[in-house]
């Protein structure tokens, strides 16, 4: 058995919860192996108790088995029911368990269009655990900002707390979001000096590389058949859109690409963090540079280059390239590319341009958006679910339910 140590302290096991069954089973295996309890090499753990023996109650056992394996401050090991004995009481305590499971890990965006928004989650996020001094001592329990980590605690602050503090990845992205992946697994290829066919196939190969339990395929995908159509749908979408995108590809000389940079702000209280899709000279701006950022979306943009989403991801994309290559970041550029046909036969790319020369009012803006946001996070002592998030409302509200 593995486990991984947390910085809160506890002991996480980084699965979906549609994988618990897995995981079980893998427990189950090595407690054939055990007799008499705790193997020397794994620390205490508290027993789970032995549904079918003492305790007949299946729905409160379903319940505390979603619990105890869900949080983070419990030592988990091969301690878990043994349900597979044909008995009909552990059956029937399979089958509550599999409903609760299944309820828990997908509830969350049952009523939620699948294909849209994709960009909030296609971004990557990444997590250090070295520089916590400054964190300790603003008495905030995370070591930086990211442009995913400060929407995301505005949009939710517990589902916020769950993947930032406690580091729990346990949601699986729609099919939208896993075709934005997919398109920029194959563009990082493209750029990094891979030619068209080769990138398009790496992309590809991410994209079918996804297991079924990553991927949210919604009430329509519960079935084996079902997700396999879902998953054909998603490898042609994939393969227009990528196809779309590089038939003329915009051209730049590039210098780096995803990009991951750290930069200490003057004014604001925590680093920032970032990660550009690509970092290229600037054209007109001779030793300057700019920041190129790639988006496979299902409708273009209606503000363009004004959207504050965009402003807010390019002024951490500004800070950071800059802190890392040492010169001037002039712009910050977004290639929209429309994933279905345009009836219209015009482009299925549009560009937009952020000048940051213009941006004076959203650098203020900027500032003092996180430093609010830091010093709320400081304040904060309970971190309260929003069941309207439409991402993740269901998933918090369930976790404050329960008390987790």
């Amino acid at each position: 058995m593995t486990f991984i140590q947390n910085t809160a302290g506890g002991i996480l096991l980084p699965f979906y919860f549609a994988s618990i069954f897995s995981f079980m089973e893998v427990c189950i295996n090595a407690k054939k192996k055990i007799v008499g309890g705790v193997p020397p090499t794994i620390p205490y753990a508290p027993r789970l108790p032995q549904w079918g023996v003492r305790e007949p109650n299946c729905i409160a056992h379903a319940n505390r088995i979603v619990a105890m394996i869900t949080r983070p401050s419990h030592k988990i090991c091969s301690h878990l029911p043994n349900i597979c004995t044909s008995s009909s009481h552990n059956k029937r305590f399979m089958h509550l368990l599999r409903a609760k499971v299944k309820d828990f890990a997908f509830g969350y965006n049952a009523a939620m269009d699948y294909d849209v928004l994709e960009n909030l989650d296609e971004e990557l996020d990444f997590f250090d655990e070295g520089d916590l001094g400054r964190a300790e001592k603003l008495h905030v329990p995370i070591a930086h900002w990211s442009h995913s980590s400060l929407m995301s605690f505005l949009r939710n602050p517990l589902a916020w707390y769950k993947r930032y503090v406690e580091k729990v990845y346990d949601m699986p992205s729609g099919p939208a979001a896993w075709i934005g992946k997919a398109g920029h697994k194959a563009l990082e290829h493209y750029y990094g000096g891979i030619d068209k066919p080769g990138a398009i196939d790496l992309g590809l190969e991410y994209l079918r590389n996804a297991s079924d339990f990553e991927i949210n395929f919604g009430k329509s995908g519960r079935t084996k058949t079902a997700r396999k159509e879902k998953r054909q749908k998603m490898e042609k979408e994939y393969l227009q859109a990528i196809n779309f995108y590089l038939e003329k590809p915009p051209k730049y000389n590039v210098l780096g690409v995803e990009v991951i940079a750290k930069a200490q702000v003057k004014g604001l209280p925590l680093p920032l963090k970032a990660v550009s899709d690509l970092v290229v000279e600037s054209r007109g701006n001779r030793g300057a540079l700019d920041v190129v950022d790639h988006k496979f979306v299902d409708f273009f943009s209606k503000s363009g280059g004004q959207k504050t989403l965009f402003v807010m991801q390019a002024l951490f994309n500004y800070y950071t390239v800059q802190a890392l290559y040492g010169k001037p970041v002039k712009r910050f550029i977004v290639h929209e590319c429309r994933k279905k046909k345009n009836a219209d036969g015009s482009s299925q790319i549009r560009k937009y341009v952020i000048d940051f020369e213009k941006c004076d009012e959203d650098f203020k803006v900027f500032h003092r958006l996180v430093n609010d946001a830091t010093a709320e996070l400081a304040s904060r002592k309970v971190f309260l679910p929003n069941p309207s998030d439409m991402f993740e409302g269901e998933n918090s509200f369930d976790i404050y339910r329960l008390g987790l």
